[in-house]
């Protein structure tokens, strides 16, 4: 939590909401977010993806209700969970959820592929 009291990052990645409708959101570096190598990826993604991602103020209760997820360049695209209370996201959230971490794999593939082939 920054100082506004809203969400600004994980203590060691960065964190992402799908909200219900879909929406994905991230806090801005102004409020308190790093900017990561696997957050600017995700944040660029929309072209390939058609999934756009734009920061926003993330409040708790914004973070409750939706799909959190985290990024950092070691686990890459990770579901997170706020409490083990049974409720799961929509299959919406899901779809979105799955589409990125697949796009951030694929993506990380062809980069390690590209670097092993270089001269």
């Amino acid at each position: 939590m920054n100082g506004r009291g809203r969400v600004a990052c994980a203590s060691s990645a960065n964190i992402f909401v799908i909200k219900e409708g879909g929406e994905v959101l991230t806090p801005p570096c102004a409020e308190g977010a790093l900017n990561g190598i696997v957050r600017g990826l995700l944040l660029g993604c929309a072209a390939e993806t058609g999934i756009a991602i734009s920061e926003a103020p993330v409040d708790l209760a914004l973070l409750q209700r939706g799909a959190p997820f985290l990024t950092n360049s070691l686990i890459g695209v990770r579901q997170a969970r706020l409490k083990d209370d049974g409720s799961a996201p929509a299959p919406l959230q899901v779809e979105i959820f799955n589409q990125l971490k697949a796009w951030y794999q694929h993506r990380l593939h062809r980069s390690l592929t590209e670097s092993a082939s270089a001269p």
